[in-house]
């Protein structure tokens, strides 16, 4: 470990006059590098999140005793790719800090789409558009691909959403 040894000494032989002159052995800590925390198995890694409304984190693994680690633009909740940083602080034998960097990538939550009305309509002269909901309460908006969903004919009803959070399925 880090510190200050003293160096002392005797030693004799009847054909040598030895002295010893007593000393100091210091080892001082060591600044902390990339190499260093490969060697010590520190790791932070990318990870992947499925959106659920909750806030997500990335952490560091391995860290030794009496390091410590502060990070930056960490917590997510939204769909998304985040750079995040770790700043690991070195304790003991490693002084310094260095900065780690992953990605958390957050994907959008299937919701289903349930078809409450889907028609058939009597022409009126009014557009005439099928009615839906949609799980965990995403609004979502009702359009036909094809046409004006006015003259008589088929369409088909498209279900969408503006929330970047979810993925509509049905």
């Amino acid at each position: 470990p880090t510190g200050k040894y003293p160096i002392t000494g005797t030693w004799t032989n009847e054909n040598y006059n030895v002295t010893f002159v007593d000393g100091v052995y210091s080892i001082s800590s060591k600044t902390l590098t990339e190499e260093d925390i490969k060697e010590l198995g520190i790791e932070f890694k990318d990870d992947t999140f499925i959106y659920n409304g909750t806030a997500q984190y990335l952490s560091v693994n391995n860290l030794p005793e009496g390091f410590t680690v502060s990070y930056r633009n960490n917590e997510q909740v939204n769909v998304g790719t985040y750079e995040v940083e770790a700043i690991v602080t070195g304790s003991g034998n490693y002084k310094g800090e260095v900065t780690l960097k992953a990605t958390m990538t957050i994907t959008p939550k299937e919701a289903r789409v349930y078809w409450i009305y889907r028609g058939a309509f009597t022409y009126n002269g009014l557009r005439q558009l099928p009615t839906a909901t949609a799980e965990d309460g995403v609004e979502i908006s009702i359009d036909v691909k094809e046409g004006n969903a006015i003259d008589v004919g088929t369409y088909t009803a498209v279900a969408s959403t503006t929330n970047k959070n979810y993925t509509l399925t049905n």
